[in-house]
């Protein structure tokens, strides 16, 4: 199959193409392209800006599609969900339409792919796209293809179209991974909002007044004692309880530091607020691949969040270091992690987390890739590199066989 930029001697064919999908559309019961749209004016300024194609089966036209590179003005707002790529450049796909009598040859996949080529060729690797909320077979064939649902838009007429997006890879094939290990803390569930939360409820046992300040005073302590318990400096058991001391000396409260770690950590069980896309995420890879979490939290707290963040309905299973009895990145804790998944090697695994020196030099390590989730876009400061670098977690659905 080949494609060819449409010529206004193609304008016959091209509205009969679009006038056999309008009449599948409406057979299916779905109310799209019902109202003269695509119209003769619009095809044909598709032509002459260059971006009509026609594509052929031996030189005889099966389908059409409008292929542009200039952005769409009303991809600008988008309802109920985000964009994953906010900037430009980006290829757009419309009026994608098959003759009825080549249904069900992947012609519309071959329309995809050429059209993913041809970005490729500008140096161009995003894609958009919109389809009716009715349209399945659509939706169906963009999912297929890796695109991702980002959320709602409305054509220049009005109606509500559903939102997709896909990175494409401008060199080496995306490589496609079976088995996701993926960090629970800050990753896919939110620490920084569980642990506000956890803080100010022990401060209110204690009739201490929570600020601001004096909780960026304990995250700072809390921050010192898990990266000396991730170098092996100190135990799990020393740190929750260290972490309490050393804040309560130095600024001088009340009340005694293991009080203080376990009413602390109840409420740690109790923080079920996930980041961005977490659960569309592990929705998305319990359909397709396995899912591990890797984490090094307290066995009990983060079995409670699991549960009550419903994540652990999509998980294979989860490697808490408290169990394990070693902590991410030793050497030992990912051992223990490819022995009891029986894996040969770490190929086709995928390590997914936000901590550089946990997760990503754990993975660097061990021999697997790496992906570090980034959402602040902060500088790399490290000397060992992962292999990818995201702000968004539905870019990892882009890896899913």
């Amino acid at each position: 199959m080949n494609f060819r930029l449409s010529t206004k001697d193609d304008l016959n064919i091209i509205i009969d193409i679009i006038d056999d999908a309008r009449s599948l559309l409406k057979q299916n019961g779905v109310d799209q392209w019902q109202d003269g749209y695509p119209t003769v004016e619009s095809i044909i300024k598709d032509i002459e800006d260059g971006h009509s194609w026609i594509g052929l089966n031996e030189d005889v036209p099966v389908c059409t599609l409008s292929i542009s590179f200039e952005g769409e003005p009303t991809y600008d707002v988008i309802e109920n969900g985000s964009w994953i790529t906010e900037e430009l450049p980006y290829g757009v796909i419309h009026r994608l339409a098959v003759s009825n009598n080549c249904l069900g040859k992947g012609y519309g996949q071959e329309a995809f792919l050429f059209a993913e080529n041809l970005a490729k060729s500008k140096g161009i690797n995003i894609m958009k796209v919109d389809t009716h909320e009715n349209n399945s077979k659509m939706q169906e064939l963009l999912q297929s293809l890796g695109y991702i649902y980002c959320g709602i838009i409305y054509v220049s007429y009005g109606a509500k179209r559903l939102a997709f997006e896909k990175t494409i890879c401008l060199g080496e094939t995306i490589p496609k991974y079976h088995t996701f290990l993926i960090d629970a803390d800050d990753t896919l569930m939110d620490f920084v909002k569980t642990e506000e939360y956890a803080f100010k409820l022990v401060c209110s046992k204690f009739n201490v007044p929570w600020t601001q300040e004096l909780m960026d005073e304990y995250t700072k302590v809390n921050a010192s004692y898990w990266l000396a318990f991730e170098k092996g400096e100190v135990t799990k058991e020393q740190l929750v309880v260290r972490r309490f001391r050393d804040f309560l000396f130095e600024h001088n409260l009340p009340g005694d530091p293991e009080v203080w770690e376990q009413i602390y950590q109840d409420a740690l069980g109790q923080g079920f607020e996930l980041m961005p896309h977490a659960l569309e995420l592990c929705r998305a890879i319990s359909k397709k691949a396995k899912l591990y979490i890797v984490t090094n939290g307290v066995e009990s707290t983060q079995k409670s969040r699991l549960k009550g963040t419903t994540l652990e309905n999509y998980i294979n299973g989860a490697f808490i270091s408290e169990a394990v009895g070693y902590q991410k990145p030793q050497e030992e804790y990912f051992d223990f992690v490819k022995n009891t998944l029986n894996l040969n090697s770490w190929e086709g695994v995928l390590i997914v987390g936000d901590s550089a020196n946990s997760d990503i030099l754990g993975g660097c390590l061990s021999g697997i890739d790496t992906c570090h989730y980034n959402p602040k876009n902060l500088p790399w400061t490290e000397v060992f590199l992962p292999n990818y670098s995201i702000s968004d977690l539905r870019v990892v659905m882009g890896f899913l066989p």
